[in-house]
């Protein structure tokens, strides 16, 4: 009685190719006897004496069945099978000893190239061509479903091994903002990086973008910072500005009395005031800085308020230039107990997860030209609403600090009541490594020690 046998060399292991023989979900892939066929169902006993049955649709529609069973099973060296081919639904069960017997042989030559000799007995004159034409086409189709399979295999290995950026955005951001940061939290905590009293500061941070630090920073630290602004308004100083508004158009221009009663705010102060850096710097808002950052922090601008400001709903990332847009935090310190109605800091919880804004389709900071504003405006208003955050009010006593997230909606309360005071002093901070956009275009003070381990910078102006 003819055979049939067939060699053939594959660039793959002897696994693989094993494997492909005896694995339902491999078989489903290419054991399938012509093109435009289907192998509708299947049943494959991976193991000496198990059934196989195999159940094909041709492309012309007619069905073709198998059954028969695993004589022989050496993995990964040879495997053999008796199975009868039949028109109709064979049974799983029979006398399969007297059927025709495909065997299996591998031989590796390099660790990924493996011959293979296929060897086919007990078929008719009749069904040689037939076979011969069915086994090249087999093995042509087991070729392309190993090179898959590789490449499949291949890419699991790279996941595995490559972990890809692991920050919500691709502009990076702090280890908070990565996708396992609950797991570094825990990590830090158990090696002693973080100690127990941090955990809920940084688990609030996670989940909602901001902090609170309750009497952060001592009256008496303020009450001496307030002395020092008290003695500015008398010392003419022309590198010190306020910003104020006249004919809805903003205004900069060197620090003098005739501004004092009118809203304006200070510009960084903290570069001219000891008393300023001494606030600013408290150990409770570096030590939560440095942990945060994981290298000391700089305060590299900052506001001095008397009154609310009613400023739109809006992220720092837009207009706060750094070189990292998201390793950039502000701080709000309270220099009085502040009351509602006084147009108070506010704020959307959890905002800082907002679907990321991209001026000009590529960057999180607003270019200085820009002209258009409303696309920004309408998305971090009407998106965190829409997504049920809460609209929080903040009203601290004098000496709490808030500290939040680059990315944290927030904003003032709108309407304030007239001469109600809300004194503030707002910091905006980053790594000492990170640069503010205006150490490249401006002259500034460079990078300075202030205190607690902390630094500071700022525009020089005038």
């Amino acid at each position: 009685m003819p055979e049939i046998q067939v060699s053939r060399r594959f660039s793959a292991s002897p696994e693989l190719l094993f494997a492909a023989w005896i694995d339902p979900e491999r078989l489903r892939r290419w054991f399938v006897p012509e093109p435009g066929g289907v192998l509708e169902d299947l049943c494959v006993e991976a193991e000496l004496g198990g059934r196989l049955r195999f159940d094909w649709r041709l492309s012309d529609g007619r069905e073709l069945h198998a059954h028969g069973v695993l004589d022989k099973l050496a993995q990964p060296w040879s495997l053999s099978m008796r199975l009868q081919l039949g028109g109709e639904a064979l049974p799983l069960e029979g006398d399969e000893a007297g059927l025709p017997q495909i065997k299996i042989a591998l031989r590796p030559e390099t660790p990924q190239l493996t011959e293979l000799t296929l060897t086919h007995h007990g078929i008719s004159e009749d069904e040689l061509a037939g076979f011969e034409d069915s086994w090249s086409f087999l093995l042509n189709a087991l070729d392309k479903e190993l090179s898959e399979a590789q490449a499949d295999e291949r890419d699991a290995f790279f996941k595995r091994v490559t972990r890809g950026n692991l920050h919500r955005s691709r502009f990076g951001g702090l280890w908070p903002d990565l996708r396992n940061a609950e797991t570094l939290l825990e990590g830090k905590l158990e090696c002693g990086l973080l100690a127990a009293k941090d955990e809920q500061l940084f688990r609030h941070w996670i989940e909602k973008g901001y902090v609170v630090l309750e009497g952060a920073v001592s009256h008496k630290t303020i009450n001496r910072f307030m002395r020092d602004y008290d003695r500015i308004w008398d010392e003419r100083n022309e590198e010190l500005f306020v910003e104020y508004f006249q004919d809805g158009e903003v205004l900069f221009h060197p620090i003098e009395p005739r501004f004092r009663k009118e809203p304006h705010k200070i510009l960084d102060f903290h570069g001219y005031s000891k008393a300023a850096r001494q606030m600013i710097c408290s150990r409770a808002i570096v030590s939560f800085l440095s942990k945060l950052f994981e290298r000391p922090p700089m305060a590299f601008q900052s506001l001095l308020f008397l009154y609310g400001t009613e400023q739109e709903m809006h992220q720092d990332t837009a207009f706060v230039p750094v070189s990292s847009p998201l390793e950039f935090v502000g701080s709000w310190i309270a220099l009085e107990d502040i009351q509602p109605g006084t147009g108070e800091l506010q704020y959307y919880e959890g905002s800082h997860r907002l679907p990321e804004f991209l001026w000009e389709g590529r960057s999180r900071t607003m270019p200085k030209d820009n002209t258009v504003f409303t696309p920004f405006y309408e998305h971090v208003r009407d998106l965190p609403p829409t997504l049920g955050m809460d609209l929080r009010k903040f009203t601290p006593k004098k000496g709490d600090v808030l500290l939040w997230h680059a990315d944290l909606v927030h904003g003032g309360a709108k309407n304030p009541q007239p001469n109600k005071t809300r004194k503030s002093f707002v910091t905006h901070w980053c790594p000492k490594d990170v640069d503010p956009e205006y150490s490249e275009t401006l002259r500034w003070s460079g990078k300075l020690p202030a205190m607690n381990g902390a630094y500071y910078c700022h525009k020089r102006r005038g």
